[in-house]
């Protein structure tokens, strides 16, 4: 959730500021794809069921 509010305050900023434009939407692009992967992971995990702990090596 905070990726994609990032998101869209990063866009509001490049629609605002012409000096920071291509930095802001640069960044927006990028907080919307993490904020879409993280909604992808949280459908994609049965409700209820916690997070996969990550796995130990050696």
């Amino acid at each position: 959730m905070v990726d994609l509010l990032h998101s869209v305050s990063m866009a509001a900023l490049a629609l605002a500021d012409r000096r920071r434009r291509r930095a802001a939407a640069v960044d927006a692009v990028i907080a919307g794809l993490f904020g879409g992967m993280e909604f992808a992971v949280a459908s994609r995990r049965k409700r209820g069921a916690p997070a996969a702990a990550p796995r130990r090596r050696g």
